[in-house]
């Protein structure tokens, strides 16, 4: 079969990009033909066998540019003969919508106010792409990937059960605890390598996005730790600017020394290793595959409840903090954490040798399956 997925912009780093690519080799491996509709490749080209088809970013804002991709996308759709879609942004048009974020008119409407929504023509264009592959007559399926969304998506649109689909996880399989001998000897090298002392406790968090992110609530909450005599060690690892994530630093009151700064990395899974505890406050965050990286590599997580995969943690460990977020909270349950850290890691091990973390790509391609079957099907009668 052919599949066509939309992606405005593919960078090595982002989620949403590394599925995109790992749905397309996935299917790539069944034997179908997948081609990737994008404004641009930033990285390494993609296997042999999976095609890239570019189309001009056009327009003078992001909105703009999006709304200009859709049609793009929809023309695609139309002229290339595939058997089926997956739109991977939130854009109409699609047999299938892989949905990355919190369903965009909840939230919204809690944020601002409904005169702005209406007059501002970014949040217009967006909250109309979602009405659009959400309503009453349209073909497209939503691939959830965490229960959340599904309810919510649910309650916004009044969807009926079979147009919201579960994806399970899709973590980097790498991110899976080797065993004991082989997990210590990373962890050494890759702590030698990072400086950190064998007394040092390092907590890491990996995303792009400070605010988002709640980088500022990870900072205030290790300054409190450090000012009761815990020495903590922030590994950072993200596309931010060095100087923003310092002065961030500066305003929490957490020494600068404390923060070793990474920058995008390739080596997520070592870093992982080499950590005793990450944290990860978001204020907005769909699912958060990093906290599944964490927990297969058996290091225990702190996060919001807000986070798509929270449920994940709080069966693991119950570290988990509830909306509305107090910092005060956050504070103790880093302090809590930090004193029983082995028995946190030990019961992080023991649940994640229950879970399969990694079958998000089989299942998405099961469903574009599915979608194409259907298609063909329609055609002969």
């Amino acid at each position: 079969m052919k599949f066509l997925f939309a992606l405005f912009k593919y960078f090595p780093f982002g989620g949403l990009q590394k599925d995109t690519l790992r749905f397309a080799e996935e299917a790539l491996s069944r034997g179908h033909q997948p081609a990737i509709l994008t404004t641009a490749w930033d990285g390494p080209p993609p296997p042999e066998g999976v095609e890239v088809l570019f189309t001009r970013a056009r327009g003078w804002s992001n909105h703009a540019r999006m709304e200009n991709f859709a049609r793009d996308f929809q023309q695609a759709i139309c002229y290339g003969d595939y058997d089926a879609s997956l739109a991977m942004n939130r854009i109409p048009g699609a047999d299938l919508y892989f949905v990355a974020d919190s369903c965009m008119t909840l939230w919204m409407h809690k944020k601002h106010s409904a005169l702005l929504l209406a007059l501002h023509p970014r949040y217009r264009t967006f909250l109309r792409h979602e009405a659009q592959l959400c309503a009453p007559d349209s073909p497209t399926k939503l691939l959830c990937i965490a229960p959340i969304q599904q309810q919510e998506y649910k309650q916004a649109y009044n969807l009926p059960d079979d147009r919201l689909l579960y994806l399970p996880p899709g973590m980097d399989p790498r991110c899976r605890r080797p065993a004991d001998d082989a997990s210590k000897a990373i962890r050494r090298a890759k702590r030698a390598e990072l400086g950190l002392g064998e007394n040092d406790i390092a907590v890491i968090q990996v995303g792009t996005g400070l605010w988002r992110k709640g980088v500022d609530r990870t900072m205030q909450a290790l300054a409190a730790a450090s000012a009761q005599g815990h020495k903590v060690r922030l590994l950072l690892a993200g596309g931010e600017k060095p100087a923003t994530v310092g002065k961030l630093a500066e305003r929490s009151g957490l020494a600068a020394e404390a923060v070793f700064f990474l920058g995008p990395r390739h080596d997520v899974p070592e870093l992982l290793l080499a950590s005793d505890l990450m944290v990860h406050p978001a204020r907005e965050e769909g699912t958060g595959t990093v906290l599944i990286e964490a927990l297969a590599a058996g290091l225990p997580v702190i996060c919001t409840d807000v986070c798509g995969f929270a449920p994940f943690v709080a069966q693991a460990t119950a570290t988990t903090v509830p909306e509305p977020f107090s910092q005060e909270r956050l504070n103790q349950l880093l302090l809590q954490s930090l004193s029983r850290l082995p028995q946190l890691a030990s019961d992080t091990h023991a649940f994640a040798n229950t879970q399969d973390f990694c079958s998000r790509s089989a299942v998405a391609v099961d469903f574009l399956e599915q979608a194409g079957k259907a298609r063909q099907n329609a055609n002969t009668q």
